[in-house]
């Protein structure tokens, strides 16, 4: 029952395309900042590092394509033979889809109201509209074709076959029994993972 798809498979895919999207562009950034002096600067001028940002996000786009498609690539195969109907096939649609929108919904929200924060109170911090239609543009014209090839790639690869897991998936999951000890209750794990991880501070 490990390897069984979750119940909202194109939504899964999407958060682990994202997930490693936002891994790359991290990476991308860090190692930009990392070779600063190697390409003759010290101290980097202002905007290099926002503007490396937003080219290490437009092009690791392809990398949550991939990811997400791949991901629902393998893990659809143990629920193709229960969704026999034609809205089953429009899943990997779905799965691209949420993979283009996932994060620049989320970052324009956050965006909006930080903007409409900034414009009440009049300071020098707004985005400029025309700034924000820019980056509108770069995410149409290059984020969301790299997505959408990444999300092809991803379902058409070749490496793993779909659905080629180490064991064979039941065709009947089993039952998660009701009662378990207090340990094994999202009331007792949250705390004791909390304190797991800043207990150590």
């Amino acid at each position: 029952d490990v390897f069984r798809a979750p119940a909202g498979l194109p939504l899964f895919s999407a958060l682990i395309g994202t997930g490693w999207q936002l891994v790359v562009l991290t990476l991308g950034v860090i190692i930009f900042a990392v070779l600063g002096p190697l390409h003759g600067e010290v101290h980097e001028e202002r905007g290099e590092v926002l503007h490396a940002i937003l080219v290490c996000y437009s092009l690791s786009s392809i990398v949550a394509g991939y990811t997400s498609g791949h991901f629902f690539k393998q893990y659809y195969a143990t629920t193709a033979r229960n969704n026999k109907n034609s809205a089953s096939t429009s899943m990997w649609q779905a799965t691209m889809g949420l993979t283009v929108i996932l994060l620049p919904v989320v970052v324009t929200a956050i965006l909006t109201v930080l903007n409409a924060i900034s414009l009440l109170y009049g300071t020098i911090n707004t985005i400029p509209f025309m700034a924000i239609i820019k980056l509108f543009f770069i995410w149409i014209f290059v984020s969301v074709p790299l997505n959408v090839l990444g999300t092809l790639l991803g379902r058409h690869t070749k490496f793993v076959a779909a659905g080629q897991f180490p064991c064979r998936v039941n065709s009947i999951p089993r039952p998660i029994p009701d009662e378990v000890p207090w340990y094994g209750k999202p009331s007792g794990l949250i705390p004791l993972a909390g304190l797991l991880c800043f207990g150590s501070i």
